[in-house]
Formats: C-alpha cells, sequence, structure tokens
C-alpha cells in the first residue's frame, strides 16, 4: 500500500508540475478558493474527528497480495480531495512551478517519497502501541482530540500564511 501511496502522491505532484499548477498561477481566484475550501475541509474534518472519538474494534483486514495493496494505496492517495488540495494549496508555496527543471521535479519527487516512507516506517514501527492506545476508550478519544487540533492548526497555518 505504501507504494501505492507514494505513486498517488507522485502522478499528483507531476499533473500540478506540469500545468495545473501553472494554470492556477495564472488564475489567483481559484487557488485562493482552493486554498481556502482546503482549510475549509481540514476544519471539517477536525471536527468530525473531536465529536466522533470512539475506541476502534480488533478486526484485521484480509490479505490481497501485493497488486491489490499496490492499487488500493493507489486509489485511496488519487480519491482522497485531502491529498489534491493540500499539494495544489501548498506546492506552489514550495517551489516556484515557473522555473521547475526536470533534476528539481526528480528532486521533489525524491524528497515526497522519503518523507511518506519515513512517515510509513514510524507508523509500523509504532503500531501495536497505537492498537493499543486506540483500543480503550480514553485513548481514542485523546487521538481523536490530537489529530482534531493539528488539523485546526493546519488550517490555521493555510489561511494565514502570507501568499
Amino acid at each position: 500500500m505504501v507504494v501505492g501511496i507514494c505513486a498517488g502522491d507522485a502522478l499528483v505532484i507531476l499533473a500540478i508540475c506540469a500545468g495545473f499548477g501553472f494554470w492556477l498561477q495564472a488564475h489567483p481566484q481559484i487557488y485562493s478558493f482552493a486554498r481556502y475550501a482546503g482549510a475549509g475541509l481540514l476544519l471539517w474534518l477536525a471536527l468530525r474527528l473531536w465529536i466522533s472519538a470512539t475506541a476502534q474494534s480488533a478486526e484485521t483486514c484480509p490479505a490481497g497480495g501485493i497488486a491489490a495493496s499496490l492499487l488500493v494505496g493507489f486509489a485511496l492517495c488519487l480519491s482522497s480531495p485531502q491529498t489534491v488540495l493540500m499539494y495544489l494549496v501548498l506546492l506552489p508555496r514550495v517551489v516556484d512551478l515557473t522555473t521547475l527543471g526536470v533534476a528539481d521535479l526528480l528532486l521533489l519527487l525524491a524528497a515526497t517519497i522519503v518523507a511518506l516512507v519515513a512517515v510509513f516506517v514510524v507508523v509500523i514501527l509504532f503500531a501495536e502501541a497505537t492498537q493499543a492506545l486506540l483500543r480503550s476508550t480514553t485513548g481514542a478519544r485523546l487521538w481523536a482530540r490530537a489529530m482534531a487540533l493539528t488539523l485546526v492548526l493546519s488550517a490555521g497555518w493555510i489561511v494565514l500564511a502570507a501568499d
């Protein structure tokens, strides 16, 4: 699934760098709308997390093989409005898309993949402890509230960051 998510993120970055990002720079009102829509989405997700913080069951997912895992990760990434909106809003802030060369694009993709893999390694290392935490009602509530606050802070940063 990690490979599929990395491939999906890479495809979104390539689409933005190949033209969609330029189009956004030429239409700042659309960029502003996407920025505020992304912040609104984060706030909505934060509210849902805050309200529905409950313990998770100990169900396991059936194994599906490498190809199924890759496709699930790819579909998950591309179907997630958060992924697309965050890259749409944040990528033009990090990189000047008008001067982006092939070497810069490859470096950007490599940095993204390294960051994603690092996050997944941390998730894997702490998976058992996290599952134990999320099975308890108090732990699940604290986790959801912490994630909700993180989403609120991210939304605030997106809205308040200077153009």
